[in-house]
């Protein structure tokens, strides 16, 4: 029965090394099925890896982040939301009388609570109702802001000369 075992190995492990001889002979070793196989991983990995990197379509800061590194996402989900520094700009409350002086392109200058009277930031009134002044983009990339900062702002009015 030993014997017989043996033979049957010997039997099958000639056909295989026929087998192989055949693929080997006519193929590039480029061309065997363990090449394509790991062609396959790398590219499915490359393919993986371009996907999880995500492309804002403008500059800016990230804010509102509700994701969480490692955290899967499925499409359509709302990761973050992305504030354009190229157009920032700050809504302020005025009352009515105030907002009666005030016109559009009118110069402004603002001051943070982040970094209080050492840095100040210019803009222009951009809407009267509600008043709001769009930042210097320069400014801001010097001196970054967080959404929903205090800021006091000083609007230039023209001085009434009077009858």
């Amino acid at each position: 029965a030993a014997l017989a075992q043996a033979h049957a190995n010997l039997t099958a492990a000639e056909a295989a090394l026929a087998a192989n001889r055949a693929l080997a002979s006519g193929a590039a070793r480029s061309d065997t099925p363990e090449v394509a196989t790991a062609r396959a991983r790398r590219d499915a990995a490359r393919r993986d890896a371009e996907r999880a990197l995500l492309r804002a379509p403008f500059g800016g800061v990230i804010a509102q982040r509700r994701v969480e590194v490692g955290q899967q996402v499925t499409a359509g989900t709302a990761l973050m939301t992305v504030v354009p520094v190229e157009h920032l700009y700050v809504d302020a409350r005025i009352n009515a009388a105030q907002r009666n002086a005030i016109r559009l392109g009118q110069t402004a200058e603002l001051i943070s609570d982040t970094y209080g009277n050492g840095v100040s930031y210019h803009g222009t009134v951009v809407r009267r109702a509600p008043l709001r002044i769009r930042l210097d983009p320069a400014e801001l990339r010097a001196h970054p802001l967080v959404i929903g900062t205090a800021m006091t702002a000083t609007i230039s009015t023209p001085v009434s000369t009077g009858p």
